[in-house]
Protein backbone atom coordinates (compact mmCIF):
# COMPACT_ATOMS: atom_id res chain seq x y z
CA UNK A 1 0.00 0.00 0.00
CA UNK A 2 1.13 3.99 -0.52
CA UNK A 3 1.71 5.43 3.55
CA UNK A 4 2.43 8.57 3.33
CA UNK A 5 3.98 10.04 6.57
CA UNK A 6 3.45 13.72 6.95
CA UNK A 7 5.54 14.52 9.79
CA UNK A 8 8.43 13.20 11.00
CA UNK A 9 9.35 9.95 12.41
CA UNK A 10 11.78 7.51 14.05
CA UNK A 11 14.07 6.36 11.70
CA UNK A 12 13.31 2.91 13.08
CA UNK A 13 10.00 2.86 12.25
CA UNK A 14 10.64 4.11 9.00
CA UNK A 15 12.45 1.17 7.55
CA UNK A 16 9.55 -1.01 9.31
CA UNK A 17 7.11 0.77 6.95
CA UNK A 18 9.27 0.53 3.81
CA UNK A 19 9.40 -3.05 4.33
CA UNK A 20 6.24 -3.69 3.62
CA UNK A 21 4.72 -0.80 1.93
CA UNK A 22 5.52 2.08 -0.71
CA UNK A 23 6.59 5.31 1.53
CA UNK A 24 5.95 8.50 0.71
CA UNK A 25 6.53 12.01 1.89
CA UNK A 26 4.61 14.12 -0.62
CA UNK A 27 1.05 15.51 0.44
CA UNK A 28 0.44 15.20 -3.16
CA UNK A 29 0.05 11.38 -2.63
CA UNK A 30 -2.33 11.61 -0.13
CA UNK A 31 -5.03 11.48 -3.39
CA UNK A 32 -3.99 7.65 -3.75
CA UNK A 33 -2.82 7.04 -0.09
CA UNK A 34 -4.27 4.39 1.19
CA UNK A 35 -2.31 4.89 5.02
CA UNK A 36 -1.46 8.29 6.88
CA UNK A 37 1.38 8.84 9.50
CA UNK A 38 1.51 11.72 12.03
CA UNK A 39 2.23 13.25 14.83
CA UNK A 40 0.91 16.39 17.33
CA UNK A 41 0.47 18.77 14.62
CA UNK A 42 -1.93 17.23 11.25
CA UNK A 43 -5.72 17.00 12.11
CA UNK A 44 -7.34 14.10 11.05
CA UNK A 45 -10.91 15.13 10.25
CA UNK A 46 -13.93 15.56 8.23
CA UNK A 47 -12.57 17.57 5.75
CA UNK A 48 -9.39 15.81 5.78
CA UNK A 49 -10.94 12.34 5.05
CA UNK A 50 -13.33 13.80 2.38
CA UNK A 51 -10.57 14.84 0.18
CA UNK A 52 -8.63 11.90 0.81
CA UNK A 53 -11.18 8.96 0.56
CA UNK A 54 -9.01 6.33 -0.17
CA UNK A 55 -7.41 5.88 3.10
CA UNK A 56 -7.79 2.71 4.98
CA UNK A 57 -5.49 3.30 8.24
CA UNK A 58 -4.03 6.80 9.93
CA UNK A 59 -0.93 5.85 12.45
CA UNK A 60 -0.57 8.72 15.18
CA UNK A 61 2.80 8.72 16.67
CA UNK A 62 1.95 9.46 20.25
CA UNK A 63 -0.39 9.08 22.61
CA UNK A 64 -3.61 11.36 22.46
CA UNK A 65 -5.65 11.28 19.68
CA UNK A 66 -7.28 14.78 19.66
CA UNK A 67 -6.44 15.77 16.67
CA UNK A 68 -8.12 12.82 15.37
CA UNK A 69 -11.76 12.27 14.42
CA UNK A 70 -11.84 8.54 15.53
CA UNK A 71 -16.14 8.88 15.33
CA UNK A 72 -15.30 10.01 11.35
CA UNK A 73 -12.48 7.79 10.98
CA UNK A 74 -14.61 4.33 12.45
CA UNK A 75 -17.84 5.74 10.24
CA UNK A 76 -15.83 5.19 6.82
CA UNK A 77 -13.92 2.64 8.27
CA UNK A 78 -10.62 4.31 8.32
CA UNK A 79 -8.48 2.31 11.49
CA UNK A 80 -6.89 4.45 13.51
CA UNK A 81 -3.43 3.69 15.90
CA UNK A 82 -1.48 4.85 18.49
CA UNK A 83 1.02 3.90 20.89
CA UNK A 84 -0.78 4.94 24.54
CA UNK A 85 1.93 4.57 27.08
CA UNK A 86 5.10 5.11 24.62
CA UNK A 87 5.95 8.43 26.99
CA UNK A 88 4.79 8.10 30.62
CA UNK A 89 8.15 8.14 31.80
CA UNK A 90 9.78 10.54 29.58
CA UNK A 91 6.81 13.23 30.31
CA UNK A 92 6.96 12.04 34.22
CA UNK A 93 10.41 12.80 34.48
CA UNK A 94 9.95 16.66 32.48
CA UNK A 95 7.50 17.17 35.26
CA UNK A 96 10.47 16.47 37.68
CA UNK A 97 12.71 18.75 35.95
CA UNK A 98 10.27 21.37 35.75
CA UNK A 99 9.89 21.46 39.68
CA UNK A 100 12.99 21.24 40.20
CA UNK A 101 14.28 23.90 38.36
CA UNK A 102 11.32 26.49 39.12
CA UNK A 103 12.18 25.45 43.25
CA UNK A 104 15.96 25.99 42.68
CA UNK A 105 15.96 28.52 39.95
CA UNK A 106 18.55 26.89 37.53
CA UNK A 107 17.43 28.45 34.39
CA UNK A 108 17.73 31.50 36.22
CA UNK A 109 21.00 30.90 37.49
CA UNK A 110 22.43 29.68 34.26
CA UNK A 111 21.57 32.80 32.74
CA UNK A 112 22.88 34.57 35.61
CA UNK A 113 26.31 32.92 35.44
CA UNK A 114 26.73 33.30 31.25
CA UNK A 115 26.35 37.43 31.71
CA UNK A 116 29.28 37.28 33.65
CA UNK A 117 27.37 37.60 37.43
CA UNK A 118 27.82 35.75 40.70
CA UNK A 119 24.98 36.78 42.61
CA UNK A 120 24.54 33.81 44.86
CA UNK A 121 22.39 35.43 47.26
CA UNK A 122 19.73 35.67 44.77
CA UNK A 123 19.03 32.12 44.59
CA UNK A 124 17.88 31.72 47.65
CA UNK A 125 15.46 28.57 46.17
CA UNK A 126 13.07 26.01 48.08
CA UNK A 127 13.23 22.04 48.18
CA UNK A 128 11.02 19.48 47.09
CA UNK A 129 11.27 17.86 50.41
CA UNK A 130 8.42 18.21 52.74
CA UNK A 131 6.17 19.48 50.03
CA UNK A 132 2.75 18.30 48.90
CA UNK A 133 2.15 17.73 45.19
CA UNK A 134 -1.60 17.17 44.35
CA UNK A 135 -1.59 15.07 40.87
CA UNK A 136 -4.96 16.11 38.52
CA UNK A 137 -5.61 12.72 36.98
CA UNK A 138 -3.44 9.25 38.26
CA UNK A 139 -3.33 7.08 34.74
CA UNK A 140 0.12 5.95 33.76
CA UNK A 141 2.12 9.65 34.11
CA UNK A 142 0.92 11.05 37.16
CA UNK A 143 1.72 7.06 39.16
CA UNK A 144 5.37 7.26 37.25
CA UNK A 145 5.18 11.21 38.82
CA UNK A 146 4.07 10.00 42.23
CA UNK A 147 6.91 7.05 42.11
CA UNK A 148 9.62 9.69 41.70
CA UNK A 149 8.01 12.62 43.88
CA UNK A 150 7.82 10.34 46.96
CA UNK A 151 11.58 9.84 46.91
CA UNK A 152 12.12 13.59 46.62
CA UNK A 153 9.88 13.56 50.04
CA UNK A 154 7.04 14.77 49.09
CA UNK A 155 3.82 13.96 50.17
CA UNK A 156 1.31 12.73 46.94
CA UNK A 157 -1.91 13.67 46.46
CA UNK A 158 -4.34 12.67 43.24
CA UNK A 159 -7.84 13.41 42.17
CA UNK A 160 -9.17 10.89 39.52
CA UNK A 161 -12.89 10.23 39.66
CA UNK A 162 -12.93 7.29 37.05
CA UNK A 163 -10.89 5.04 38.99
CA UNK A 164 -11.66 2.75 41.70
CA UNK A 165 -9.75 3.14 45.77
CA UNK A 166 -7.83 0.09 45.75
CA UNK A 167 -5.67 1.63 43.00
CA UNK A 168 -4.71 4.84 44.81
CA UNK A 169 -3.69 2.75 48.27
CA UNK A 170 -1.76 0.36 46.00
CA UNK A 171 0.09 3.37 45.23
CA UNK A 172 0.19 4.52 48.84
CA UNK A 173 -1.25 7.99 47.03
CA UNK A 174 -4.21 10.06 48.73
CA UNK A 175 -7.17 10.20 46.83
CA UNK A 176 -9.19 13.17 47.35
CA UNK A 177 -11.66 15.86 45.83
CA UNK A 178 -10.47 18.11 42.91
CA UNK A 179 -11.11 21.50 45.18
CA UNK A 180 -9.32 19.98 48.52
CA UNK A 181 -6.25 18.88 46.45
CA UNK A 182 -6.24 22.49 44.58
CA UNK A 183 -6.35 24.03 48.16
CA UNK A 184 -3.99 21.64 50.16
CA UNK A 185 -1.00 21.35 47.47
CA UNK A 186 2.06 23.32 47.07
CA UNK A 187 2.12 21.59 43.51
CA UNK A 188 0.01 20.73 41.13
CA UNK A 189 0.31 18.86 38.03
CA UNK A 190 -1.98 18.40 35.24
CA UNK A 191 -2.49 14.64 33.84
CA UNK A 192 -5.83 14.47 31.84
CA UNK A 193 -7.45 14.54 28.65
CA UNK A 194 -8.46 17.65 26.40
CA UNK A 195 -12.00 17.19 26.32
CA UNK A 196 -15.26 19.75 26.73
CA UNK A 197 -15.74 18.58 30.59
CA UNK A 198 -11.96 19.67 31.38
CA UNK A 199 -11.38 22.67 28.57
CA UNK A 200 -10.65 25.34 31.44
CA UNK A 201 -10.73 23.47 34.20
CA UNK A 202 -7.96 25.99 35.37
CA UNK A 203 -9.57 28.71 35.11
CA UNK A 204 -10.20 31.93 36.99
CA UNK A 205 -11.77 30.83 39.55
CA UNK A 206 -10.49 27.35 40.28
CA UNK A 207 -6.32 29.02 39.84
CA UNK A 208 -7.56 31.32 42.68
CA UNK A 209 -8.55 28.77 44.92
CA UNK A 210 -4.87 27.54 44.79
CA UNK A 211 -2.21 27.65 47.72
CA UNK A 212 -0.56 31.38 48.06
CA UNK A 213 3.43 30.68 46.13
CA UNK A 214 2.16 27.87 44.90
CA UNK A 215 3.55 25.89 41.79
CA UNK A 216 1.00 25.10 38.51
CA UNK A 217 2.35 22.78 36.00
CA UNK A 218 0.88 21.29 32.39
CA UNK A 219 2.23 18.90 30.44
CA UNK A 220 -0.88 17.50 29.54
CA UNK A 221 -2.82 19.34 26.88
CA UNK A 222 -3.11 23.21 25.75
CA UNK A 223 -6.75 24.76 26.37
CA UNK A 224 -7.14 23.02 30.03
CA UNK A 225 -5.84 25.68 32.01
CA UNK A 226 -7.37 29.08 30.93
CA UNK A 227 -4.36 31.20 29.98
CA UNK A 228 -5.59 34.59 30.45
CA UNK A 229 -6.61 33.73 33.82
CA UNK A 230 -2.81 32.08 34.41
CA UNK A 231 -1.46 35.03 34.11
CA UNK A 232 -3.71 37.31 36.29
CA UNK A 233 -3.16 34.20 39.03
CA UNK A 234 0.62 34.83 38.41
CA UNK A 235 0.51 38.63 39.56
CA UNK A 236 -1.59 37.71 42.50
CA UNK A 237 -1.59 34.02 44.57
CA UNK A 238 0.39 32.05 42.34
CA UNK A 239 4.22 31.15 43.22
CA UNK A 240 4.77 30.35 39.53
CA UNK A 241 3.94 28.04 36.88
CA UNK A 242 5.53 25.61 34.20
CA UNK A 243 3.84 24.68 31.01
CA UNK A 244 5.00 22.27 28.51
CA UNK A 245 1.51 22.66 26.24
CA UNK A 246 -0.43 25.67 24.63
CA UNK A 247 -4.01 26.84 23.75
CA UNK A 248 -2.07 27.96 19.98
CA UNK A 249 1.20 25.85 19.07
CA UNK A 250 3.78 27.02 18.29
CA UNK A 251 3.15 29.89 20.78
CA UNK A 252 2.12 32.96 18.76
CA UNK A 253 4.58 35.65 18.69
CA UNK A 254 3.36 38.63 20.97
CA UNK A 255 1.86 36.26 23.41
CA UNK A 256 0.93 37.82 26.36
CA UNK A 257 2.60 34.36 28.31
CA UNK A 258 6.55 35.47 27.04
CA UNK A 259 6.22 38.53 29.57
CA UNK A 260 4.42 36.91 32.70
CA UNK A 261 6.25 36.35 35.63
CA UNK A 262 7.47 33.38 37.18
CA UNK A 263 6.42 31.06 33.87
CA UNK A 264 8.52 28.39 33.01
CA UNK A 265 7.44 27.58 29.17
CA UNK A 266 8.80 24.80 27.26
CA UNK A 267 8.00 24.02 23.66
CA UNK A 268 5.75 20.59 24.08
CA UNK A 269 8.78 18.65 24.85
CA UNK A 270 7.43 16.03 27.36
CA UNK A 271 7.59 12.97 25.13
CA UNK A 272 11.00 14.37 23.01
CA UNK A 273 13.66 11.77 24.55
CA UNK A 274 15.17 9.65 22.29
CA UNK A 275 13.73 6.54 23.75
CA UNK A 276 10.53 7.70 23.79
CA UNK A 277 10.68 9.08 20.06
CA UNK A 278 11.59 5.88 19.15
CA UNK A 279 9.02 4.02 21.04
CA UNK A 280 6.16 6.06 20.31
CA UNK A 281 6.59 5.65 16.55
CA UNK A 282 7.72 2.01 16.29
CA UNK A 283 4.35 0.62 18.57
CA UNK A 284 2.11 2.89 16.12
CA UNK A 285 3.79 1.25 13.18
CA UNK A 286 4.22 -2.25 14.47
CA UNK A 287 0.14 -2.13 15.56
CA UNK A 288 -0.65 -1.74 11.56
CA UNK A 289 2.19 -3.76 10.46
Amino acid sequence: MKVVVLEPIHEKALELLKEKHEVSFDEKDLAEAEGVVIRTYTKIDKEFLDKFPRLRFVVRCGVGLENVDEKECKKRGVEVFNSPGSNSNAVAELVMGLMLSHYRGIHDANHSVKKGEWNRNDFLGGELNGKTLGLVGFGNIPRIVARLAKAFGLKVLAHDPFLNDELFEKHDVAKMDLNDLIASSDVVSVHVPLLPETKNLFGEERLGWMKKGSLLINTSRGGIVDETALIQALKSNLGGACLDVFENEPLPAGSALLTAPNLLLTPHIGAMTDKSFKDMCVEAVKKVL
